[in-house]
């Protein structure tokens, strides 16, 4: 399943009207541009298992908790039901400069500009995905162009019990406000 957002812009930022650019900042989803399902005893397939589903969401929501709502509130959200418990210990404090859009000038409304994943599962002998890694690709910014946010990296998923959860992850975030860019990678295996 995919969704899709697109937008075009007439110029004002502060328009409610179908069309503009500048949308809610909670309301962003994001594209699956690819998904494919891997195997050493297959060949490549469309990913079409459920937890394809599972994972979409959850890539949905990490990104809302370390994207959105750090650029809407000023604090990042909960990765702890979205992450193992190592990781999300490490992405809540090591990491936690690349890994949440905190510390930014906030924003009610944001400009998305990309906002795309590709997931690549890899199954096992029984055809069942065992790991599924999110490569994203998410462009945001400012509608007064301020403050840009390019975020790069992947999250790779593990079935824990049932569920699916983040384990390891590469994170690179560049954040150019002015003159200024900066730029933050985080990297747990």
């Amino acid at each position: 399943m995919a969704v899709v957002a697109g937008a075009c812009s007439s110029g004002d930022s502060k328009s409610e009207t179908p069309g503009t650019v500048a949308v809610r900042a909670k309301r962003l989803p994001l594209t699956v541009t690819a998904a494919d399902l891997v195997s050493p005893d297959n060949a490549m397939a469309t990913f079409e298992h459920p937890a394809r589903a599972i994972i979409e969401k959850k890539v949905q929501r990490v990104f809302e908790a370390t994207v959105v709502k750090p650029l809407t509130t000023g604090a990042g959200g909960k990765l702890n039901d979205l992450f193992t418990q190592d990781a999300a210990d490490r992405a809540n404090v090591v990491d936690r400069a690349a890994m949440f859009d905190e510390n930014q000038p906030r924003m009610t409304r944001v400009v998305p500009d990309q906002l795309e994943i590709q997931l690549t599962g890899l199954a096992g002998g029984d055809g069942n995905p065992v790991l599924v890694v999110a490569k994203l690709a998410w462009r945001v910014h400012s509608p007064d162009k301020s403050l840009r946010v390019e975020r790069d990296g992947e999250l790779t998923f593990t079935s824990v019990f049932g569920d699916w959860f983040v384990s390891a992850y590469e994170m690179a975030v560049t954040r150019i406000s002015g003159a200024t860019s900066t730029t933050t990678t985080a990297v747990k295996e």
